[in-house]
């Protein structure tokens, strides 16, 4: 108890500093704590760790945090892919994800080793919908950090997403309430992930025929994932905002045909939000649904 104390104490410290004090000690600091999240037993204390190692790649210096990368890198991965505790699993998930922000690119040695676990557990029936939405989120980070050098874990990637497309949003009265709001939040994260990934491969690249030939089978996976969002009579703002973002992604990259009543819905929906940032994205996804048909 005295252990994680500390190291919760340690992280409202490092978030006080200005950036010149904390570049002074961020090295030093970074191999304590890795050292101490090597010798410590309890998982507890090793989640508070993490997240003070979350806390320290947040606010130090990027190049500090990228120079270091290959000193503490090992060590999270080794509790990301410690499936006994899914607490653990979960703060090395957000950590690897602050890592992903701050080094992009510098991930790539790591990144194997990332995928091979987030799409296996991904594609497992067996883990929860908690872990899950974590490990997608994850997926996000990863494909955002390294741009096109994502292609070898598309195929993959857009396999589990085709699983999630097909959950259905509506359950019967007897359901847990708990429950079907993950179904809800897994169906959202798997629309970031589309979006995630089309932008980090192809924002600055063009898509090649490879690619192409990867998506085509994809694509209608997508749209069913937003059609089925957009029929959902409780489906949030945010969700039609995620919606017509990924629409307006699919159609200036793949420019495929999703002219179906629901979607036009969904868009038509978005431009009457009073949410600025969903009324914006859907005003312009309307113009270039429009000029593209």
């Amino acid at each position: 108890q005295y252990q994680s104390f500390y190291f919760i104490s340690l992280q409202i410290y490092i978030k006080i500093l200005d950036v010149h004090e904390l570049s002074q000690i961020t090295e030093p600091l970074l191999h304590t704590l890795i050292n101490h999240l090597k010798l410590s037993a309890l998982s507890s204390v090793q989640e508070e760790i993490l997240q003070a190692i979350g806390c320290l790649i947040q606010c130090a210096p990027q190049q500090l945090i990228s120079a270091n990368i290959s000193s503490f890198m090992p060590c999270v991965i080794e509790c990301l892919t410690n499936s006994a505790e899914t607490s653990l699993c979960a703060a090395a998930t957000a950590v690897l994800g602050d890592v992903c922000s701050a080094c992009g690119k510098l991930i790539s040695p790591f990144a194997q080793n990332i995928m091979n676990y987030v799409l296996k557990h991904l594609a497992s029936e067996v883990d929860d919908l908690i872990l899950k939405i974590q490990l997608l989120s994850l997926c996000e980070d990863v494909a955002l950090a390294l741009g096109i050098d994502f292609r070898i874990f598309l195929s993959d990637t857009l396999g589990v997403l085709q699983n999630f497309s097909s959950i259905s949003p509506f359950v019967d009265d007897d359901a847990d309430a708990d429950y079907i709001e993950l179904v809800d939040e897994i169906k959202h994260i798997s629309l970031d992930t589309y979006t995630s990934i089309i932008q980090g491969m192809y924002s600055n690249n063009t898509i090649d025929n490879i690619d192409i030939q990867i998506w085509t089978s994809h694509i209608s996976y997508a749209l069913q994932l937003i059609d089925s969002i957009a029929k959902d009579p409780n489906h949030s703002d945010s969700a039609a905002c995620s919606s017509c973002g990924l629409i307006g992604d699919l159609v200036n990259t793949f420019k495929p045909n999703i002219n179906t009543p629901a979607i036009r819905n969904l868009v038509d929906e978005a431009t009457r939000s009073t949410a600025s940032k969903t009324k914006n994205i859907g005003i312009w996804l309307k113009r270039v649904m429009e000029t593209t048909h």
